[in-house]
């Protein structure tokens, strides 16, 4: 957790040593948007007649 602050503080600076490490937190993928919807697909016992 201490090395955002380290790294925000590196990419102010424009070290090129730390320049070269990327932000991998923007490239890690958002598997929550690609999840399904279970809930919505699920049937609705309640409009039985």
């Amino acid at each position: 957790m201490s090395n955002y602050p380290d790294i925000i503080l590196n990419i102010e600076t424009g070290n090129r040593e730390q320049g070269e490490l990327s932000t991998p937190n923007s490239q890690l993928p958002t598997p929550n948007s690609q999840l399904p919807t279970p809930n919505s697909q699920l049937p609705t016992p309640n409009s039985f007649p």
